[in-house]
């Protein structure tokens, strides 16, 4: 386990040394966040198309850094749904319960095999 938060802590100083050299500002997390949440919503997001996922995953990655966003509370994920991904989203706490979780459990686990760990990683093919 302490491998793994070391691992995190370098990879955070990546993006801060990343968002430097482009002139954007990253706070550090004040606690450790559950981002499950906020990653069951970018997959349902997905489910409408590659344009409202960019919405989606643009407003929350700025505004949680900033930290102007509670990605541990459901009604604020399916706010930004609504209001950023402009996604339908009459289906979205049946889908955080059930579907989006076993989603995201597969997608961890498939992440996890291609070395990616604690933290947001894209992984492009």
């Amino acid at each position: 386990m302490a491998a793994q938060w070391r691992r995190v802590r370098y990879a955070y100083q990546d993006v801060r040394r990343f968002a430097n050299l482009r002139g954007l500002k990253i706070y550090g997390p004040q606690k450790a966040f559950n981002s499950e949440l906020a990653l069951i919503g970018a997959v349902y997001s997905q489910k409408f198309g590659e344009e409202p996922f960019d919405r989606y995953t643009d407003f929350v990655f700025e505004n949680f850094f900033l930290r102007k966003l509670d990605i541990e509370d459901p009604h604020v994920i399916r706010d930004v749904l609504e209001k950023q991904a402009r996604v339908e989203t009459d289906n979205f706490e049946e889908y955080l319960k059930k579907e989006g979780k076993e989603r995201i459990k597969t997608i961890i686990r498939m992440a996890e095999e291609d070395g990616a760990f604690g933290v947001p990683t894209f992984v492009f093919e």
